[in-house]
């Protein structure tokens, strides 16, 4: 696997987060700044997952490494954050690789990889990938241009997503209209109000109704949506997914549903366009329940 040419991936950095809006003018919202920085900390962590080929984080993967904060100023929110990593190099693979500064080096490559594929998307584009024969390089085409990344970046990307998307969610003209991450006073990773839905994906309703078995585990009576479990074996794949009940139906059917170990219903597939990770069911639309 090619990896990045770093001179020494073990350096010190040392990364600045502000973000800039009216909702920090009388102070720093708590759940805002949690919200952002642990999505700082997943952006971080999903390349040092990529670059160990794993999906999660263990324990033992925590204590090695993680984002250290000194100091969050107020007037905007302001954080100072050191990547700390610690033992690392005698026990993990790829070990020329991680460190500080080369996980970091991989997030700022995955973000310009994203963005070039979700503004290309968001102008029509068809966007293409292609590997070489180890799938150590990656070109992504556009149509209008050619972009090469090493091969990593393609799966650090493809988990990344939705940490993206969190930090974009903040946007808003009256509550934070800029967000910046980088080294110093670096814009390396940025995003401002007009990119709020970027990297937002397209859906479509299927026309074809699925009738499956499952397990009600969440429902909100009110806004009529909630989650559900399929079980193996049917005609969609086994999993939880979010649904959403179609038209005016009772909410007492549902809430009765939740009761049971095991529903049958009858739902269409809301499938979500993701231009990295292929097309994927984003929610079910119920068209009726058995309760």
């Amino acid at each position: 696997m090619a990896l990045l040419e770093l001179p020494d991936p073990n350096a010190k950095t040392s990364l600045q987060l502000n973000m800039q809006g009216p909702v920090f003018e009388a102070g720093i919202p708590v759940p805002l700044m949690i919200d952002a920085l642990g999505h700082v900390q997943g952006l971080l962590d999903k390349a040092y997952l990529g670059l160990i080929d794993r999906r999660r984080m263990s324990k033992e993967d925590r204590l090695r490494f993680f984002l250290q904060t000194q100091r969050v100023a107020h007037g905007s929110l302001e954080a100072d954050l050191g990547v700390i990593f610690t033992g690392a190099q005698a026990v993990l693979p790829m070990f020329g690789t991680l460190g500080p500064n080369g996980i970091w080096e991989y997030a700022k490559s995955t973000f310009e990889f994203i963005k070039l594929v979700f503004e290309s998307v968001k102008k029509g584009q068809q966007v293409s990938y292609v590997f070489n024969a180890d799938r150590s390089v990656v070109q992504v085409n556009t149509g209008t241009q050619t972009q090469t990344f090493n091969g990593p970046v393609y799966n650090i990307a493809s988990m990344s997503i939705g940490h993206y998307q969190g930090l974009a969610q903040t946007l808003d003209s009256s509550q934070v209209i800029d967000i910046r991450l980088g080294e110093d006073e670096k814009r390396d990773i940025g995003l401002t109000l007009p990119e709020r839905h970027l990297f937002d994906f397209p859906s479509r309703v299927e026309d074809q109704p699925y009738r499956v078995e499952c397990e009600l585990y969440e429902f909100d009576k009110f806004d009529k949506n909630g989650r559900l479990r399929v079980g193996p074996g049917q005609s969609i794949p086994e999993g939880q997914y979010r649904f959403e009940v179609v038209g005016s139906q009772a909410a007492e059917d549902y809430v009765a549903a939740m009761l049971k170990q095991s529903v049958k219903v009858t739902c269409l597939r809301e499938v979500a366009e993701n231009p990295i990770n292929g097309d994927k069911i984003f929610r079910l639309q119920v068209i009726s329940v058995d309760a």
